[in-house]
């Protein structure tokens, strides 16, 4: 098993990774479950928004997940029915998840600055060296967050003052 922390056999809604940098929005996992004995774990999962209010953003989520530094995009790992992974971003600009086409074993993200995710596939078995560029990489689907009055609201709220966010 894989020693850091959290990693993709151990993070919890407890974990201040979870929490946006500027403390406004947080991811939250439901119950979590193996994904065969002795796997790493997945659950769904959830972008909870300033007044507690939660939006599912996947079915079946590993983790964990990795916010940016602006505090508006997060992504995590979502398991396939294949037992893979892949990438999956929610992008509060353009109020979208956007799920990326290739596939991995088990990923352990690390930074996600710019539009750059910094991190490794499988972490315990020939482990590759991951720098995933979301500009270049190939969508695999775009879907509309719900709620995105709730959403735009939260995000004008996090503005510095002064600035303005262009709605379209």
């Amino acid at each position: 098993m894989n020693n850091r922390y959290p990693n993709a056999w151990n993070f919890s809604n407890s974990d201040k990774n979870l929490i946006s940098p500027n403390g406004k929005l947080r991811i939250e996992y439901g119950e979590q479950y193996e994904i065969a004995m002795g796997a790493p774990l997945g659950a769904e999962c959830f972008l909870i928004i300033e007044d507690n209010e939660r939006i599912k953003i996947s079915d079946w989520a590993g983790g964990p997940a990795i916010w940016n530094s602006e505090s508006d995009k997060v992504t995590f790992p979502i398991w396939t029915k294949n037992r893979s992974q892949q990438i999956r971003v929610v992008d509060l600009n353009v109020e979208k998840i956007i799920t990326f086409s290739q596939v991995f074993r088990v990923l352990e993200l690390e930074k996600f600055e710019n539009s750059k995710i910094i991190g490794v596939d499988s972490p315990i078995h020939m482990t590759k060296s991951l720098n995933f560029d979301t500009q270049t990489e190939k969508r695999q689907t775009e879907t509309e967050l719900k709620n995105k009055k709730a959403i735009t609201l939260c995000i004008l709220h996090m503005l510095p003052s002064g600035s303005k966010r262009i709605m379209q």
